[in-house]
């Protein structure tokens, strides 16, 4: 009934808000294109048959973005589900029709974002995207993308700004709740007589953080080089990156944050001398530098080519040892500070707590990624077009452990590796966690603890699309074909004689096909429908830090449809999409309890199939030129199929305990909103001032972690935020802005998330068991920015 009610009420409302793009607004599909090049082939626009799409503008971005990560606008769209950043700065989880991040495709200006080893994103590593994106499309379900990409759920195109064209400058600075700051200034040469130009931005941010103990601070630069060597022949040139850090936040059990506050957070804690100490600090910089040439033969053909690259540095703190704690539930870092005094040396290896001492490691991540896409198109006749291309990437990543602050010790030795080497860690050979010393340091050098491997991925590609169009009809199939080479090298889990692994390769493809019917001027239909098999994360295909591979490691098969319809006029516009999506062969590894020994066990879990299925409903109406609203509906089925296999394996890859067969059929899946609504609406008072207000409900949440069979249900929840802008002309060609933003104006206490599924409970809240885990979703916060153009 609940859900009737929803529908009826998206249909008798009407729709739209001025900065979301659609047909009417002040960025459409085909100037996104403009805006990236056409070497980016993964836009909706680059295929005339309809998807499943929406686009946020760039006037929305930078009035929405302030202390919240990028992806926080885009979750006035149905189908998108984000889960805030409690956990610390950058640390937001996206879900998009019920998939995680992990399995949606992100990307750069057709450069893929998504961790290369396990598909995860870090919003921290792109913490000032915001300052510098021209506008974010995201496509649910099949997309527009003819590589072979991660997606299950869909693309996300980030079009990061080209070198403008025209001359400008800015100063902008933004102030928001617990103490957040942000401070940009852009340059803009515009076209010069020799066809050049050149654009810059540079940014500096730092905040406390909502919960307790997360504070961050970064920079953010951009650097754009473009050159036009005729009207046929164009370049352009990108630098950016955004080094920072960031404490962070994990989950804990409910009655922890009944006990101490919705902001508690027990990774921190302060010196004898007061000074803060956070345990666990995330700390990276990730440049990245994009080269693209768009090249017209002639009149029916052009040649594009994007070639790219980044270099990633950093890592991420924890512990090594035992902790004491205050009363108050805090790290007691003066206590542990004495202990280590008094211990001299401490020793990992220990069974007795109090002689293992205590310091604080840093997990190092560091990567070089090259890649390059090559696209070629041209029209056959009137009616049909061609595309062809190939797509190329390599990857290098390294994983160790270092010790980056002693807290008093004189030494510390570690656990001994395979080759039975033994670590003794002096104070000469501590490294402190700085972001910029990190990008260019050689870790090479370094002495680890408990964790120094390596590994390898290649790819390779080729895909093609042809479609037809014509005034009435669209049609269009397209493939591709690829392969995916894995090999790694452990230097301390495995002995010198067995450091490489073997070469695993594994190839895959998509193919996909759809066609659309226009009905009137005003009105289309469109059906869609792929077959995707995709190669395996590496860290399904290693198991437990060793070269042990997991025979279950299959390629994943996704299938999908959708249909849609599309209704344009020109004050309302309706997109209505069904879609179902099911995902088969996937494994899922994670660590799993230890037997009383030293040794690492992992959990696998092969075989798991999901199906997910859903209806989306998004509507605009231009009232009048000083009113316009919009609506989003979203209901959706996620569930788990069958049964999947589950057992625990040690670190030569022998069964520990054998699961069986574990039925999870009609098991609901975790994490996203099944159920979505959503309203806004943007009231011109004048041209030069707006407000602008949104509310969004989520109902049908489910816990994440394991699949199960009964899944625990939380309690939905509804939000609003708004905003406020006024322009101030100063000069002609000079002006200031001001923008107010309220975040969760008026619910300030709701769980976003769960990762377990406890029932029973004696102490309960709303409903759910207080022994569960997961987190309560950020409460009111607000800002003040100023933008000063000239």
């Amino acid at each position: 009934m609940k859900k009737l009610l929803s529908i009826v009420v998206a249909f008798a409302s009407t729709f739209v808000f001025a900065q979301q793009t659609t047909v009417n607004d002040s960025i459409s599909l085909n100037e996104v294109v403009v805006t990236a090049g056409r070497s980016t082939v993964d836009l909706a626009a680059t295929r005339l048959t309809p998807i499943a799409v929406t686009v946020v503008s760039k006037q929305e971005i930078e009035s929405k973005i302030d202390q919240e990560d990028l992806v926080s606008v885009m979750q006035n769209m149905p189908g998108v589900y984000v889960q805030d950043q409690m956990g610390g700065f950058g640390d937001s989880d996206v879900f998009l029709r019920g998939f995680n991040q992990s399995n949606t495709a992100f990307l750069l200006n057709g450069q893929p974002m998504n961790g290369a080893e396990d598909g995860n994103m870090y919003w921290s590593n792109w913490s000032g995207l915001g300052d510098v994106t021209q506008a974010i499309e995201v496509q649910r379900g099949l997309g527009a993308s003819k590589l072979a990409i991660n997606s299950v759920g869909g693309t996300v195109n980030f079009v990061m700004k080209a070198t403008q064209m025209r001359k400008s400058k800015s100063y902008s600075i933004i102030r928001g709740s617990d103490d957040y700051v942000r401070a940009t200034h852009s340059l803009n040469t515009g076209l010069m007589e020799d066809g050049t130009a050149f654009s810059g931005s540079i940014s500096y941010w730092q905040g406390d953080g909502y919960a307790n103990g997360t504070m961050g601070r970064g920079q953010t630069y951009f650097f754009s080089y473009g050159k036009k060597f005729s009207d046929k022949l164009s370049m352009n040139a990108l630098l950016t990156g955004a080094p920072q850090w960031h404490d962070q936040a994990y989950s804990e059990r409910l009655s922890t944050f009944l006990k101490y506050g919705i902001r508690y957070n027990d990774n921190y804690g302060y010196d004898a001398d007061g000074r803060y100490i956070s345990e666990v600090r995330n700390n990276y910089h990730k440049p990245i530098f994009n080269l693209t040439f768009d090249y017209q033969i002639d009149d029916i053909s052009s040649l594009s080519a994007v070639f790219y690259g980044s270099y990633g540095r950093g890592g991420g703190t924890g512990n090594r040892g035992t902790r004491i704690r205050t009363e108050d539930g805090l790290i007691d870092f003066a206590a542990i500070r004495a202990r280590n005094v008094d211990l001299i040396i401490g020793d990992n290896r220990s069974s007795d707590p109090e002689e293992r001492g205590y310091v604080i490691r840093n997990s190092i991540n560091a990567h070089q990624w090259f890649g390059a896409v090559v696209n070629y198109e041209t029209k056959l006749n009137d009616n049909i077009s061609l595309d062809l291309g190939l797509d190329a990437r390599t990857y290098y990543g390294k994983h160790l452990r270092v010790v980056t602050d002693m807290l008093g010790l004189q030494g510390f030795i570690g656990r001994s590796n395979a080759r039975q080497d033994t670590p003794m860690i002096t104070n000469s050979e501590v490294y402190p966690v700085t972001v910029w010393s990190q990008t260019f340091y050689n870790f090479d050098k370094a002495q680890k603890i408990n964790r120094n491997n390596h590994e390898n991925i290649n790819y390779a590609g080729l895909y093609g699309q042809i479609e037809y169009a014509s005034d009435s009809f669209t049609a269009f199939f397209q493939g591709s074909y690829s392969g995916q080479s894995y090999v790694r090298f452990e230097d301390w889990n495995e002995t010198l004689e067995n450091r490489t692994s073997e070469t695993l390769t594994k190839n895959g493809f998509n193919v996909k096909g759809g066609f659309s019917l226009n009905i009137s001027d005003n009105s289309k239909v469109f059906v869609n429908a792929g077959l995707y098999e995709r190669q395996p994360f590496l860290d399904n295909v290693f198991l437990n830090y060793s070269n042990v591979l997991n025979p279950n490691a299959a390629n994943e098969k996704i299938t999908g449809f959708e249909a849609g319809y599309r209704y344009a006029s020109d004050n309302f516009t309706l997109d209505l999409d069904l879609y179902s999506t099911n995902w088969a062969d996937r494994v899922r590894t994670s660590r799993a309890d230890d037997f009383g020994n030293d040794q690492q066990y992992t959990s696998v879990a092969s075989g798991l199939e999901q199906l997910h299925t859903g209806i989306e409903v998004y509507s605009t109406l231009r009232a009048s030129n000083s009113l316009r609203f919009r609506s989003y509906l979203s209901l959706g089925n996620w569930e788990y199929v069958g049964s999947v296999q589950s057992a625990i394996r040690d670190e030569d890859n022998v069964i520990v305990k054998d699961n069986g067969s574990v039925d999870v059929d009609g098991g609901k899946v975790g994490g996203g909103a099944q159920t979505q609504f959503g309203l806004g609406a943007i009231v011109n008072f004048s041209n030069i001032t707006f407000l602008d207000v949104d509310y969004r409900y989520n109902d049908d949440l489910y816990a994440t972690g394991r699949e199960r069979k009964e899944n625990l249900q939380l309690p939905s929840y509804g939000l609003v935020d708004f905003g406020l802008t006024h322009k101030f002309r100063i000069a002609e060609s000079k002006s200031l802005s001001m923008r107010i933003n309220v975040r969760n104006a008026f619910n300030t206490e709701y769980i976003s998330f769960l990762t377990s599924a406890n029932t029973g409970g004696t102490d309960t809240y709303k409903g759910i068991d207080t022994s569960n885990t997961g987190r309560f979703g950020k409460g009111r916060t607000m800002s003040v920015g100023l933008k000063y153009n000239f």
